[in-house]
């Protein structure tokens, strides 16, 4: 949601109050000049309380507020490092430690084009076939639907007008068209308080306070696409992770981080303690799934306490959601003081030892701190070097927690966790082969050190001029600067990160689904590059690693024990996303040399491939690189469409690039110029370039002008 949006909100509530809670949730425009207000179904009888079963839940409000409380209570040892430690540093002089920042990544494919008797329709380029993804943009042949902000445009295709729109409470993150019905899933913010109060011996509110993040999902009827009906609505507190529909279901996944009193609500009321589950040995986030039954219009709802969620993976039975692992704040101040009391007088070793035990890390960080504030300069540089000598031959790496969820309707049933070293790109760097879920990671191992300094307390200003007179004349013009004396010795500052040792490599794992165990791995893959794309095609992934050159690298899955690297091409720049556009043919989308790069790779022998052609586009960027939803394939007239934007211009220049692909080479065949063009899609012989204003009509294949559809 937009600032000014919220602001707008906000007023709203102010001056409607009470009131607020019986605005509609969608205002349905047409063509008419009045506009129509829908009663949104919110009716109880369509939710369906979840059952986790063999899990750790809560019996009752208390013993979550209990279990919150307790865990806040773990949690702020690791704050003190940060706040309680930061305090300390005031007093003492020291400088706070630095956190460990996460390294962020940029977003098989199922083939984006289907073909029917009747018409031929594009759909989202999703990664799992029979698993469809939300989108901005969607059609079914009969309609096309657009969400830009909060809005909600329909089109109808053939009529090629503006039928109707509406607006939803808050912003549109993406859109499932299915079975008659358009899903739309917005986020926002609770804008009045949500409370729970508990009725034992000293009733305790656990609720969600204004400002809490949002997730509204809204199931739309679209049989009548004139006058769409708003046929069931499902909120809950939380920010959006993902989504994802199949056999009928629609799954959205939300996150919200643990407090001390908040609990996720669903449609204004609190998730049953009995539907909370505990998945994670120090959880710090409600990770919520909102399930809906689109054909009965029933829904559920489970949360489970983990990590923050960073990636999802779902095939039609399993849903998989991984969270990244980094060296905390609480484990580098933690190993950094047990290397340090090997160095120490028993009796301050001792006493730390002992403050560790107890979990107050802050204080035994003050006994140290008053110790090594207490020996010469000369000892102390000895006793540091000692410990960053121990420290630096430790080797930390980042890993990656999967948890496994199986699927059926409603049904959600908790399947176990996995971990692997190091970090995923995006969710295409996951995916399940049979009975098997492969993943590839990149690691940069890092080690400890600390860093020392000290202060320096030195008058500040400028010189002082003395000058002596003898009657008016001045005889003598002298300056003085003050001797620079410390008042106190400053104390030795210092403090632990972490810091590269080595440079990053790439594994593959491939997980065992019967036990969730690693059955085969595949280390140290291209020293010193980074995972850049990949795709598991068959019983082959495909790999792109990337520093100064593009090695594309396919590596033999079909013994899951033993994955073996079959062969490599290097050549200049890098592929971001990569697609199968037929058995042996795969589409790479990247850059080199600050030009936009598609390229056509013949992998139709793995151990020797080949780049048969590329096209360049000077200065040009593509929504492609960073979200593959925004490519469409068309396999029946071997094309594929890529919104680009060129900054050759000023202002920049945007359009839509058509590239043609064949058995040995690419050609371009025209951009087609609409401003602002983010998505294709194509309904029979038609292409539909869509911007935020206004959809623009082609013929295909001749690419010819058509019409254009304003979207305001």
């Amino acid at each position: 949601m937009s600032r000014t949006t919220f602001i707008g909100l906000v007023i709203l509530a102010v001056v409607l109050g009470a009131s607020l809670s019986t605005l509609p949730h969608f205002l349905i425009r047409t063509h008419a000049p009045t506009t129509k207000q829908l009663a949104v179904v919110e009716s109880p009888k369509e939710y369906v309380e979840a059952r986790l079963e063999g899990l750790k839940t809560f019996s009752s409000y208390l013993e979550l507020f209990n279990y919150l409380n307790n865990l806040v209570k773990l949690r702020q040892v690791a704050a003190d490092i940060s706040s309680g430690y930061y305090t300390l540093a005031v007093r003492l002089g020291l400088r706070t430690p630095v956190e460990v920042a996460a390294a962020g990544p940029t977003p098989k494919a199922a083939p984006v084009a289907t073909s029917t008797t009747d018409t031929r329709v594009s759909r989202t380029n999703v990664q799992v076939e029979s698993v469809d993804e939300p989108d901005m943009v969607k059609t079914d042949g009969r309609i096309i639907t657009v969400a830009v902000g909060s809005t909600v445009f329909i089109v109808d295709a053939k009529e090629k007008k503006l039928l109707s729109r509406f607006e939803a409470n808050s912003s549109v993150v993406g859109m499932f068209l299915v079975e008659g019905k358009l899903i739309v899933i917005s986020v926002g913010t609770v804008l009045r308080d949500y409370v729970s109060l508990l009725t034992q011996a000293k009733p305790l509110p656990l609720g969600a306070p204004a400002g809490t993040p949002n997730t509204t999902i809204y199931v739309v009827d679209v049989s009548n696409v004139a006058n769409p009906e708003v046929v069931l609505k499902v909120s809950a507190t939380g920010s959006f992770l993902s989504a994802r529909y199949s056999d009928s279901s629609i799954y959205v996944l939300t996150t919200l981080p643990l407090e001390t009193s908040n609990v996720p609500f669903v449609n204004s009321l609190p998730l049953s303690p009995s539907s909370i589950a505990i998945i994670d040995e120090e959880p710090d986030t409600y990770t919520t799934i909102v399930t809906i039954d689109v054909a009965r219009l029933n829904y559920t709802a489970y949360s489970f306490l983990t990590g923050p969620g960073s990636w999802v993976y779902m095939s039609p039975t399993r849903l998989y959601v991984g969270i990244s692992k980094y060296i905390t704040t609480t484990t580098m101040y933690k190993t950094f003081l047990s290397s340090l009391v090997k160095y120490l007088p028993q009796d301050t070793a001792s006493r730390i030892r002992d403050l560790l035990s107890a979990g107050n890390i802050a204080e035994a960080l003050e006994v140290a701190h008053k110790y090594l504030n207490s020996i010469s300069d000369e000892d102390f540089d000895v006793l540091i070097s000692q410990v960053n000598s121990e420290l630096g031959s430790l080797r930390f790496n980042e890993e990656t927690l999967f948890h496994a969820f199986g699927l059926s309707g409603l049904s959600i049933k908790y399947l176990g966790s996995f971990k692997v070293d190091g970090v995923v790109l995006d969710q295409f760097s996951m995916e399940e082969m049979g009975n098997y879920f492969v993943v590839a990671t990149t690691v940069t191992p890092s080690s400890l050190r600390v860093y020392t300094y000290r202060m320096v307390q030195e008058p500040s200003g400028k010189p002082i001029t003395i000058v002596e007179y003898v009657g008016d004349k001045a005889v003598s013009t002298k300056t003085y600067t003050p001797i620079a004396k410390l008042t106190k010795t400053p104390p030795r500052l210092y403090y632990v990160t972490s810091v590269s040792v080595d440079e990053p490599v790439n594994n593959v794992f491939v997980i065992d689904l019967e036990n969730f165990s690693v059955l085969g791995s595949l280390r140290g893959l291209a020293r010193g590059e980074r995972i850049y794309s990949a795709r598991l095609v068959k019983n082959v992934l495909f790999l792109v690693t990337f520093r100064q050159v593009d090695p594309l690298f396919a590596i033999d899955l079909s013994n899951p024990k033993k994955p073996v690297v079959l062969g490599y091409l290097k050549i200049p720049g890098f592929s971001e996303y990569l697609h199968p556009v037929s058995s042996d043919k795969l589409l790479g989308v990247g850059l080199e040399d600050n030009n936009l790069k598609i390229s056509l790779f013949d992998v139709s022998n793995p151990t020797e491939m080949r780049e048969l052609s590329k096209v360049h586009i000077e200065c040009s960027w593509s929504p492609v690189l960073s979200d593959h939803k925004a490519i469409t394939v068309d396999v029946d007239f071997a094309v594929v469409y890529l919104p680009v934007w060129s900054y050759c211009y000023y202002p920049p220049l945007s359009g839509l690039a058509v590239v043609e692909y064949g058995e040995h080479n690419l050609r371009f065949l025209s951009l087609l110029e609409v401003e602002g063009v983010f998505r294709a899609v194509y309904i029979g012989r038609e292409l539909y370039a869509v911007s935020p204003d206004r959809i623009v009509v082609y013929s295909i294949p001749d690419l010819n002008y058509v019409t254009e559809v304003l979207l305001r």
